[in-house]
This record gives C-alpha cells, sequence and structure tokens, in this order.
C-alpha cells in the first residue's frame, strides 16, 4: 500500500521546487501537517549530521544556487549502488538537487545502527534474535537523506503530459479515470490530530497540476478500493470467489496500480509548472 515517507518526500520536493524557484516562502508551507511526526535528517556521504531540519537543507541550497529538486527511483542511475553511503539502509528514491551547472544527488533511506551486528547480540542458534524491548517503535519516524553524489551538467526532468498518462493508465488497468467521485480540490493526506492551519495539498496546487491531483485521487481511490474488496475478513472477498488463476490475476492487478501509484506520485513532486497558491489560508480553501 501507500508509503507515509514517500509521501513526505513528495511533498518536500514539489514544495521545495516551488520554494527555490522564488514562488513559495517557506512559511507558507513548512507546517505542512504531512511533515507531524517525523525527523528529516541531512548527512554527508561520511555521516556527518549536516542539518537536523529541512528548512535548514532548504535555505542552505537556495543559498548555493539552487534552482529545483527532483524525485525519483534509485534504479533510474546506474551507479547508485556505487553512490549510496555505506550506513543507510534499504535505499529506494533519490532527491537530485539541481545546480545551474551541476547536480547532487541525495539518497533516501533509513540508517542501521551498527550495533545490530555487534557479537553480543548475535542471534541464538534455534532461539531467533535477543529479545529486548524496542521502544523505538513508540518514537517518531525518521527519513534519512544521504548526500551521495555530485555530478556535472544537467539532469533532465520531463514534464507530464497529465492527459495522456490518465489515458495510458486507463487503458492499463481497465477502468474509467477520472471519475465523477474524485474531487475536484487538491488531494489532502490527514494526519492525526492536525490543526486546520496544517491541512494542506499533498504537493503544490495549480492551474498546471490540477489534473496530477485528480489522477493520483482516483489512483488513491482505486487502491483503497481494492484493499477492501480483497480483505480477508470481507464476507465478498473477491479471491474467495475465483479460482486460482482468477486470483493472479487480481493480484497482478493490484501490483500494476502499485507500481502506477508510485509512478504517479513521483511526477506529482515533479510537477513544477506555473505558479502554487501562496499562504495557509489558500491551502485550507482550495483543500
Amino acid at each position: 500500500m501507500r508509503s507515509t515517507s514517500l509521501q513526505r518526500q513528495v511533498a518536500l520536493v514539489g514544495y521545495g521546487t516551488h520554494t527555490l524557484c522564488k514562488g513559495l516562502d517557506l512559511d507558507d508551507w513548512y507546517r505542512h501537517a504531512i511533515f507531524f511526526g517525523a525527523r528529516l535528517l541531512f548527512r554527508s556521504h561520511d555521516t556527518v549530521l549536516l542539518a537536523d531540519d529541512f528548512t535548514m537543507w532548504l535555505t542552505m541550497l537556495a543559498r548555493s544556487g539552487a534552482r529545483r529538486l527532483s524525485l525519483h527511483r534509485v534504479e533510474e542511475f546506474s551507479d547508485s549502488a556505487q553512490a549510496a553511503p555505506p550506513a543507510a539502509d534499504e535505499v529506494s528514491y533519490v532527491v537530485a538537487v539541481h545546480y545551474p551547472d551541476r547536480h547532487q544527488l541525495w539518497m533516501i533511506g533509513g540508517e542501521r545502527a551498527a550495533w545490530h551486528d555487534h557479537p553480543a547480540l548475535a542471534k541464538v542458534p534455534g532461539q531467533g534474535a535477543p529479545a529486548f524491548p524496542a521502544a523505538a517503535c513508540y518514537g517518531g519516524a525518521i527519513d534519512s537523506y544521504w548526500c551521495g553524489a555530485e555530478r556535472a551538467g544537467s539532469l533532465a526532468v520531463p514534464d507530464t503530459d497529465w492527459h495522456a498518462l490518465t489515458a495510458a493508465i486507463a487503458a492499463d488497468l481497465d477502468i474509467a479515470i477520472p471519475s465523477n467521485r474524485n474531487p475536484a480540490a487538491p488531494i489532502v493526506i490527514h494526519v492525526a490530530n492536525e490543526p486546520a492551519w496544517a491541512v494542506m495539498p499533498l504537493f503544490p496546487s495549480g492551474t498546471a497540476s490540477h489534473q496530477a491531483h485528480r489522477l493520483l485521487a482516483a489512483l488513491y481511490r482505486l487502491q483503497d478500493q481494492f484493499a477492501n474488496d480483497t480483505h480477508p475478513k470481507n464476507d465478498a472477498n473477491l479471491y474467495w470467489s475465483t479460482d486460482e488463476a482468477g486470483a493472479a490475476t487480481l493480484r497482478q492487478w493490484g501490483e500494476r496500480l502499485d507500481r502506477w501509484v508510485v509512478d504517479v506520485e513521483l511526477r506529482c513532486a515533479n510537477e513544477c509548472r506555473g505558479p502554487a497558491a501562496r499562504g495557509s489560508a489558500a491551502f485550507n480553501n482550495a483543500a
């Protein structure tokens, strides 16, 4: 299903680009509810903590001449394995920072504690891992960004033809997109106990991104419906009314849907045409 970490990346890259382009001020969006309960840490390749807040990171990028950000799958970069920091764990996505003459690749992944491999915590044969209380599950999420590489030249980020992409997804999944059930307002991800001033679109809203918001909302709705229709506790579970071949077809359809969702989320993060709405009041009214 959906990744809240990836959604934070979408918001950071989308709003961050509009800030670097002078379209939005940090004060317009840094209180976004999507970042509640999470810490964003930015480290050098050798694990030095450069910034412990995304506002500091963006400010330093702006003052060093950065022009925009973009979000990518790690597979897009052939030498990503060499660029990934040794302390990073399960790197899946990369934020590219674009400068006039170069670009940086910031790897996104978890941090692996070295003591997991310490002999004193070694697994006991037949007993599994040693047992001790794990307090981390009660703490907030941590997104670690590692400066993995800096390269000369520009990195192309093609604009998305949202109408053509919508048609391609509809054809692949054999569905109608968008449907009349999709709201015209920008997509908003709600978090627990959020105040009204923190409710903002997942990524910047504006004329250029209108179709992007509608498409992502449609795909999220499809994911939710598919999860409900295939839930083991659902008396009308689709898997119960089909044979093995039908179940395989259902799984493949769900996997394609999940891949499309990630692809669209990345494209939404990279949509930077046109101005974005300014100020929390504008966001709230749009939402």
